[in-house]
């Protein structure tokens, strides 16, 4: 039998979450959302709100950006969503009350325990806000695409050797010698446990302009 009290308490959370953002969107011009690689996609409420447009219209997302960026950011972002790399493009969008504003918008490819790309997750800010901070899907995206690189310059960063930041993970010497050389799969949980405790100490991971990602210490 359908248990419609559980389904009410679902519609009901998903009504909250829908306002929660709504209020955000409000005060911010924040809005986040996601897209899987396969079915069809709907836009959210905010975008149509800030563009004044139709779904119908912006079945083609590029259609929203300025026309003589459209081209640029339409190839821009193509090459990386093939290649399956986390992006961040600052688009010129014309607002349905007749502004124009640069918006910078975060695009992750989420991955399977397989490492294959399942959605991709977006986050879209004014660009004159400065830098987000990264959550949910994105956030898990974003470490995903983090690599022995990355882990080598938090350790530096640090002054931690491959130990300290096992010891500090709670993961093994060999883990950390995997994951440093790009010998464990993206979505390999012991890579958010080392990122995890990188972060305890002080280390940000922020996706730059194109698909660079710095490494910092707060």
């Amino acid at each position: 039998m359908l248990d419609v009290t559980e389904g009410n308490r679902l519609a009901l959370a998903q009504a909250a979450e829908r306002r929660r953002r709504w209020t955000v969107f409000e005060q911010t011009r924040c809005f986040q959302f996601t897209r899987s690689v396969t079915g069809a996609f709907r836009y959210p409420p905010e975008l149509l709100a800030l563009t004044g447009y139709s779904q119908e219209i912006v079945d083609d997302g590029f259609m929203r950006v300025l026309p003589e960026e459209r081209e640029h950011w339409r190839s821009f972002g193509f090459e990386r969503w093939m290649a399956g790399q986390p992006y961040r493009a600052t688009p010129l969008v014309p607002f349905a009350d007749g502004r124009r504003e640069r918006l910078a918008a975060v695009f992750v490819p989420v991955r399977d325990a397989q490492g294959r790309v399942f959605e991709w997750s977006n986050i879209t800010t004014p660009a004159s806000a400065g830098r987000v901070e990264i959550s949910g899907g994105a956030l898990a995206g974003l470490e995903q695409a983090v690599r022995g690189n990355h882990l080598r310059a938090a350790r530096a960063l640090l002054d931690w050797s491959m130990q300290d930041l096992a010891r500090a993970s709670g993961l093994s010497f060999s883990t950390i010698r995997r994951l440093e050389d790009n010998a464990e799969g993206p979505a390999a949980r012991s890579r958010h446990g080392a990122i995890a405790a990188l972060r305890a100490a002080g280390i940000r991971f922020v996706l730059m302009d194109g698909s660079r990602i710095a490494v910092a210490r707060r």
